[in-house]
Order: structure tokens, then C-alpha cells, then sequence
């Protein structure tokens, strides 16, 4: 739940971000969340296997840095800048080579 939280909160900005878009960003929160709960049920069903509950505990917390640092490191992510509308009767800007 921990990883589907943190995937969440960095796919959140998605809808900000995309523009026309924006309707099928809408979606990708959902499956952020289903992804991230697949992970996380792998990832301490596999350190369960592997090591015991303390495994498993240590999985969680390593996944939940990761998850927090990239909700972290998206929050900064701001859209493009709308393309400016022509004035009338001012010059076109010249083509890039």
C-alpha cells in the first residue's frame, strides 16, 4: 500500500501536466495504484520467502523511500509555457534553421 501511495502522489501532477491531454492522464493515478500495490505485494511476498518478517519490514521501508523521494522529486514539474498568440500586424518570427 506504501508503494501505491508514493506512485500516486508522484502521478498526481500528471493531470497538471498534460494539457489536451488531461482525460486520459486522469487515468494513469488509478493504474498507479493498482501497479504499485502489485509491486509491494511481490516485493514482501518475495522478502517473506527470503528472509522472514524482518525482511519484509526493511522491503517496506526501502519502498517507501522510493516512493516518497519520487512524489519529492516530481512536486517541482511545472507545465510548458502555451505558445504565444500572434498579434495582429506584428512580424512572424523567423523559422529555426
Amino acid at each position: 500500500m506504501t508503494i501505491a501511495l508514493g506512485v500516486l502522489l508522484a502521478l498526481g501532477i500528471c493531470v497538471h501536466l498534460a494539457g489536451p491531454g488531461a482525460v486520459l492522464a486522469a487515468s494513469l493515478p488509478a493504474s498507479a495504484g493498482n501497479l504499485g500495490d502489485a509491486i509491494g505485494a511481490l516485493a514482501g511476498g518475495h522478502a517473506i520467502d527470503v528472509g522472514g518478517v524482518p525482511a519484509a519490514i526493511v522491503t517496506a521501508a526501502a519502498l517507501a523511500t522510493v516512493s516518497v523521494a519520487a512524489a519529492v522529486a516530481t512536486r517541482s514539474l511545472r507545465p510548458a509555457p502555451a505558445p504565444r498568440a500572434a498579434v495582429p500586424g506584428e512580424p512572424e518570427p523567423a523559422p529555426a534553421p
